[in-house]
């Protein structure tokens, strides 16, 4: 709102649940909407879509800006509406800001057509089945979208070999192995003594980092930069004992991403992005060479060993226009506080749990299952401290999740 006014040099009317919906107010909603319909020229209105999600017109309205989603389809049709009404005599623009993403996010998107020859069609087809047999029945669609992707993948034909003229072939990581294992198979001594810098949110708690000295035994690295991750706020991310053991390593240096990378948004005073990438890059720049690991493995024991989390990711050579240098600049500022974030994506570190949450984006509708034949407690989800939704939905008069049905998430 401030940013209207300074912009713009007007004060919209603010229309949520706390304003009257009676029509005998003085200031019930009605009569607000009536009074920005009446006055000629630019304005702006900021409404709630659970306020005025029906009942209302706002003609004098032609660009709808959706600033805060509800993820609700419905609810946002609703209010798109209120402009679409009898009376309406211009084309109506309406706008979805998906521009600052929350968190720094990493992938790597392979195009594969029918008839292909690629590395990654044995692999991928071996871990759809085994993800089929580990969902078991609870997928809604009796996995027809993970048999689908198979049925496509036996178009393609499996390359036998690793690389061509020099350069690695894309090759999927489906956690069988360690994760250094698999570096090995796949690139052979191609990565030994190349520079390494690691992007991970996550360690393990100490006093060492057991992944972190096993990339370094392996493949001997020219020089490590790992990134640091720290709160808005100036905190690192990790125990104090991680902090501390890595600084010891010789040629290892704890590093940072461009501020530029990190803003949330053009105001000098936003919060910074999370850092959620989990990238491990590997580079000389005499000769050109990049080779990076892009996916869910975070610099965890669990993450890095057969058996622990369900990890994915891809390995994929680059051809870069010029000398690759490092992304990560080095970080000697020494943390004033601790606060170590542990991995919590996997379900070897907590132990696992029976809850499955499914999230459909072409609805915005979240579903639970409990996957145990005993009733469930009442469950409540968070997220870096802030509660998602509970669990508590009654089901033939039982407070349940049900064993054989996925329940919806109001």
């Amino acid at each position: 709102m401030a940013n209207i006014e300074q912009v713009f040099k007007l004060r919209p009317d603010i229309i949520n649940g706390d304003t009257s919906a009676a029509e005998a107010s003085t200031e019930s909603r009605q009569k607000r909407i009536k009074e920005f319909q009446s006055v000629p020229g630019f304005g702006a209105i900021i409404l709630s879509p659970v306020a005025v999600g029906f009942g209302v017109n706002i003609q004098a309205a032609n660009h709808v800006i959706h600033f805060t989603r509800t993820w609700n389809p419905a609810k946002e049709d609703q209010a798109t509406d209120r402009a679409y009404r009898i009376g309406q005599t211009r084309d109506v623009y309406v706008y979805y800001p998906v521009g600052w993403w929350e968190n720094v996010e990493a992938c790597h998107s392979v195009e594969i057509a029918e008839g292909d020859f690629t590395r990654l069609r044995e692999d991928l087809i071996g871990f759809l089945e085994g993800l089929e047999r580990r969902v078991g029945e609870k997928a809604s669609d009796g996995h027809a979208s993970l048999r689908a992707i198979r049925s496509f993948l036996r178009t393609t034909e499996q390359r036998t070999k690793r690389s061509s003229e020099g350069i690695l072939h894309t090759h999927f990581f489906d956690g069988r192995s360690s994760f250094p294992d698999f570096l090995r198979q796949v690139a052979g001594s191609g990565l030994d003594g190349m520079c390494l810098e690691i992007i991970s949110p996550y360690f393990d708690e100490g006093p060492t980092s057991v992944p972190l000295d096993d990339l370094i035994s392996q493949f001997k690295p020219r020089e490590v930069r790992v990134f640091l991750p720290r709160a808005h706020t100036g905190e690192a991310l990790c125990s104090q004992q991680i902090y501390e053991w890595v600084r010891r390593l010789p040629d290892v240096t704890w590093a940072r991403l461009p501020h530029e990378l990190l803003r949330g948004g053009k105001s000098e005073d936003v919060r910074q992005r999370t850092v959620h990438a989990k990238v491990y890059r590997f580079f000389t720049a005499q000769p050109k060479r990049e080779i990076l690991f892009v996916g869910s493995v975070n610099l965890t024991s669990p993450a890095h060993r057969p058996g622990g989390n369900l990890e994915t990711g891809v390995l994929v050579e680059l051809s870069p226009p010029r000398r690759p240098d490092w992304w990560l600049m080095a970080d000697s500022s020494r943390p004033r506080e601790y606060k170590p974030c542990l991995e919590n994506e996997g379900n070897t570190v907590s132990g696992g749990t029976k809850l499955s949450v499914r999230f459909w984006w072409n609805t915005m509708a979240a579903e639970v299952y409990w996957d145990d034949s005993s009733l469930s407690p009442k469950l409540s989800v968070t997220a870096q401290g802030v509660e998602v939704f509970e669990t508590d939905v009654k089901y033939r008069g039982l407070t349940v999740c049900s064993n054989t049905l996925w329940l919806p998430v109001s």
